[in-house]
């Protein structure tokens, strides 16, 4: 299929609205999605990342400074992206569901954090997620990440999604996928199953669409940066 074909069935995500608690008070009234990385912030990074890509169809969602992010979007890509506030205090699946209202003409939702650096293939793998009719594609990274990892079988069909999971108790690390924050699903499923949802985004979701639904896991070793705290920064930089 064409890009165009494929663009748009496709609408990209990039929730931008934490609070970055645990950078401490340096970031208090700022956004993790402004840090710069070579003089750049992550946002425009991720934006300029995306278009390489060939999608076109991205939502910015904020929340904490909201109208620092928004003036950082403004300036450099004005009238082609997308801007979406939706309240300081909200949810991550509450930030969701007030977009999604913008997304009926599409199939598909991109889900990612504006404040975490990608080399994925993204498109190659939405082209096999829309080939495969697959109801929501997980991307995995190489990265140790202690916040999020699927469960698969010797076949990578996944299990379960999980967190919270003590990292060195794994009885087979091969059969942990660390989940990096970056996901293809159906926006169908998605609006159905967001009215569920109350707190954990993540695991109250992707747990019920494994269940039910044809899910598959990517793994991408290409690049992979998240920012959780200063240490995080300061190991970039050097």
């Amino acid at each position: 299929k064409s890009h165009m074909q494929i663009e748009n069935k496709l609408a990209v995500i990039i929730l931008c609205g934490g609070k970055g608690t645990r950078l401490g008070a340096k970031f208090k009234n700022t956004n993790k999605s402004l840090i710069k990385v070579n003089g750049k912030t992550l946002i425009s990074t991720n934006i300029n990342y995306l278009f390489k890509q060939k999608f076109r169809n991205i939502f910015v969602v904020t929340g904490h400074a909201h109208k620092k992010v928004e003036k950082e979007v403004n300036k450099k890509f004005k009238k082609k992206v997308f801007l979406n506030f939706t309240g300081v205090n909200s949810s991550i699946a509450l930030r969701i569901k007030k977009t999604l209202k913008f997304l009926d003409k599409f199939q598909y939702v991109l889900i990612m954090n504006g404040d975490s650096l990608y080399k994925f293939n993204l498109q190659k793998i939405f082209y096999e997620t829309v080939k495969k009719n697959i109801d929501c594609s997980f991307i995995c990274t190489s990265k140790i990440i202690k916040y999020g990892f699927l469960k698969v079988d010797s076949k990578k069909k996944i299990k379960s999604f999980t967190k919270n999971e003590k990292i060195f108790n794994f009885s087979n690390k091969d059969d942990h996928l660390f989940y990096s924050g970056v996901c293809f699903i159906d926006k169908g499923l998605l609006k159905k199953n967001l009215d569920k949802i109350y707190k954990n985004f993540e695991l109250n979701l992707f747990n019920k669409l494994i269940k039910k639904n044809k899910t598959k896991v990517f793994l991408d070793k290409a690049q992979f940066r998240d920012f959780n705290n200063l240490e995080d920064i300061q190991v970039l930089k050097k």
